[in-house]
């Protein structure tokens, strides 16, 4: 008996002496994920207010508090930095982008052939919104998408490329149920026209300011969305009974609260 009672202590005191340091060790991982949220966090504040050209490794240490050796523990290079901005601005994108697929599917449950179409007009009304309500993500998209200088180096580009080809094919699905696209190859194609045509629309939105009378940029990106997916054989009566879904969708949750990326990230993180 005290043999058993023995080996019983043993093997409570085995169980606790591995316990612990996996406790210790899964606080010191929640602490170190969080200090690099916080850098993220505190480098998209910057790009936000200077612009991307103005963000440095040392300025970014000194809005931290943080030596640039510390930063440099978590990041090795503004290269690696950047790449992590960008993949963290394109999974939640994508995370948006995947719950308006989700009412759209739910909202043309008696229509299912225009789920597609319905789908790919109601990203012009979500990335409207997004450049209003989503600045800093929608700027970093564009300069993903635009800029010729590379920002990322090539080691630093695989969750960025592995990203972007996900939302492509989000898109280039959508593309097929539209039936402007037969095999997945040209839906891709057509799915990276689609998106970089409706940033580049975007993107000119000051120039509102300029033109007499002004200028509806959400109607313009659907002018150019209509002109698109017209020329690669869409029915004109879907694109009109599709814009009808969108009401419905703006109806259940208005793309402002959809395009509005904290909302999202705090949803996200069970906030």
């Amino acid at each position: 008996m005290f043999t058993l009672f023995v080996n019983a202590v043993y093997e409570l005191e085995k169980r606790r002496s591995t316990r612990l340091p996996k406790t210790r060790l899964s606080r010191r991982k929640e602490d170190r994920e969080a200090r690099h949220q916080l850098v993220l966090d505190v480098a998209l504040e910057l790009i936000e207010e200077r612009g991307l050209d103005h963000l440095s490794m040392h300025k970014l240490s000194k809005e931290l508090g943080y030596t640039v050796g510390a930063l440099y523990r978590y990041f090795p290079s503004k290269s690696a930095l950047i790449s992590s901005l960008q993949c963290q601005v394109l999974d939640v994108l994508k995370t948006s982008l995947e719950a308006l697929m989700e009412d759209v599917a739910d909202v043309c449950a008696s229509e299912p052939s225009l789920i597609g179409i319905t789908y790919l007009r109601g990203i012009i009304t979500f990335y409207a919104e997004y450049t209003r309500h989503s600045s800093s993500h929608f700027y970093l998209n564009s300069r993903l998408l635009g800029d010729p200088k590379i920002l990322v180096e090539e080691e630093d580009a695989g969750g960025v490329k592995e990203r972007v080809q996900a939302l492509m094919l989000l898109i280039g699905m959508a593309m097929m149920q539209a039936g402007v696209a037969s095999e997945q190859q040209e839906a891709l194609k057509k799915a990276l026209i689609f998106w970089s045509g409706l940033h580049g629309v975007l993107q000119v939105q000051k120039i509102e300011r300029y033109v007499p009378g002004g200028l509806d940029m959400v109607d313009l990106s659907k002018q150019f969305s209509q002109a698109l997916l017209l020329g690669w054989g869409a029915s004109p009566d879907d694109v009109v009974c599709a814009d009808q879904y969108v009401k419905q969708l703006d109806e259940r949750t208005p793309f402002e609260l959809r395009a509005d990326v904290k909302g999202v990230q705090r949803e996200k993180r069970g906030e």
